[in-house]
């Protein structure tokens, strides 16, 4: 190999390596609350987790300031569209439950996420990482649940993402021990 070419090469491979530790130091690592306003108020505070109805606004207010941004944000996987074992789009949301078992959480604490690739999953509320640029706007899914169809209205979208497993979800709702849902909050052994 030719000096020049040995020189393009290495000239290449540093600037990728420079590239990809660029696009990492500008991911914003997000939680929940990032997605909602300041004054709306936290599932915690009400004991339950939070729903649309209960909102003034709906949940329909969302933050812009997010907008075009890569984001990473942690949360259980609810599949919308899949085949078998592999997810094509999912709704990611803040607590297990939620939609299906639970009633539906606000828009503005509702991702619908379209990976890069296709991702193994065999059970809903899998908690999961996703990394991807977020995009606010009113997208409706159809949601099919064990009684029929339901449709959600989600306040986010991140197409293209990054999918990769997890073992928690730091911010995550805990649902109250006299739930009827709490069984959701035990670990699987």
């Amino acid at each position: 190999m030719s000096n020049r070419l040995k020189l393009g090469a290495a000239l290449a491979a540093l600037l990728f390596v420079s590239t990809a530790a660029d696009a990492s130091a500008e991911t914003a690592h997000i939680f929940w609350k990032d997605l909602r306003p300041a004054t709306q108020a936290i599932a915690e505070d009400a004991g339950l987790p939070m729903i649309a109805a209960k909102l003034p606004d709906h949940g329909e207010t969302l933050s812009i300031n997010l907008q075009d941004k890569t984001v990473q944000l942690a949360g259980y996987a609810l599949p919308v569209d899949r085949d078998g074992d592999l997810v094509y789009q999912f709704l990611l949301v803040p607590w297990t439950g939620a939609c299906s078992h639970m009633p539906t959480p606000p828009p503005n604490q509702i991702v619908l996420v379209t990976p890069a690739h296709p991702y193994t999953m065999s059970e809903a509320y899998r908690p999961v990482s996703v990394t991807g640029t977020l995009q606010p706007g009113m997208e409706k899914s159809q949601l099919f649940i064990l009684d029929g169809v339901s449709v959600i209205q989600s306040g986010y979208t991140v197409r293209k993402a990054e999918v990769a497993s997890v073992d928690t979800v730091p911010d995550t709702v805990t649902l109250p021990v006299n739930s009827p849902w709490s069984f959701l909050n035990k670990k699987k052994k």
